[in-house]
């Protein structure tokens, strides 16, 4: 992930550099909800591009071939010579890894659907109920994925390691086959972990394939838009802290200290 001159808002930047233990929380809270924001917007990009468009930053990959799009067709209808080799053969309209269903295969909009629901119901259902109640939302949604026609997308894998993972206890968990690396407060590495990404990233001249680059060269309004959001949950909780080490006055006077531009 790029570095820019991200502001800290109301954080002292120690505080949100990690450099004082008993602040440590807001620098991982931060760091975490960074991540998320940005591989959510990575998410959205990926979709939108494989849907044969671009995203909102302009973004698009090279169409596939109509021999491609041809034996993608075939292998989905099961007339082709691969249908039976694991290599070739989609499990991306089932959303399943292993015998698992699993939300990164959404869509975006099949992703909201879901966690609508789930929220809606895990109110008065136990969690298997409810993620159960939320699949059932996303069938009766039915959103339309033409697989063969969809560009970087075949077994769901490689999209799958491009959606977002979990934020718990501030700290970030993956999905499948993705790597996070942190170097520092907003040096963030994202890696795709599977064989073929590198490939598909940069492309094979040998066998025509051009290069489809997963995460674009210029990311900064992910940045900035991954900065503000984390900056958000970090301040929330940066300020959770503050208030459990003063005086009720204390706290009042910390307040009426604060600029008046920032909303918190």
């Amino acid at each position: 992930m790029p570095q820019y001159n991200l502001p800290s808002g109301t954080i002292p930047p120690e505080v949100l550099a990690g450099q004082v233990r008993e602040y440590m929380s807001v620098h991982t809270t931060y760091k975490a909800w960074l991540t998320y924001y940005f591989i959510q917007e990575l998410n959205i990009s990926y979709w939108a591009r494989a849907r044969t468009g671009m995203d909102q930053d302009g973004n698009a990959w090279f169409p596939l071939s109509k021999k491609t799009i041809e034996q993608k067709s075939r292998i989905e209808a099961g007339t082709h010579k691969l249908k039976n080799d694991p290599a070739f053969q989609t499990k991306f309209k089932e959303h399943k890894v292993g015998n698992q269903r699993y939300v990164g295969t959404l869509s975006p909009t099949q992703r909201v659907v879901y966690e609508r629901s789930y929220k809606a119901n895990r109110k008065k259902l136990s969690d298997r109920k409810a993620k159960e109640k939320a699949w059932e939302a996303v069938e009766r949604y039915k959103e339309s994925n033409p697989i063969a026609k969809l560009i970087n997308i075949r077994t769901g894998n490689l999209v799958r390691a491009t959606a977002p993972g979990r934020v718990s206890n501030n700290r970030y968990y993956p999905s499948p086959n993705q790597v996070v690396i942190y170097r520092g407060v907003s040096d963030v590495t994202i890696k795709i972990d599977i064989d073929y990404a590198e490939r598909v990233d940069q492309g094979d001249p040998a066998s025509q394939l051009p290069a489809r680059p997963i995460i674009p060269e210029d990311v900064t309004a992910w940045i900035r838009h991954a900065h503000s959001q984390a900056l958000l949950l970090a301040e929330k909780e940066y300020l959770n802290i503050v208030k459990s080490k003063l005086t009720y006055v204390e706290w009042r006077a910390f307040l009426k200290s604060r600029r008046a531009d920032i909303p918190f």
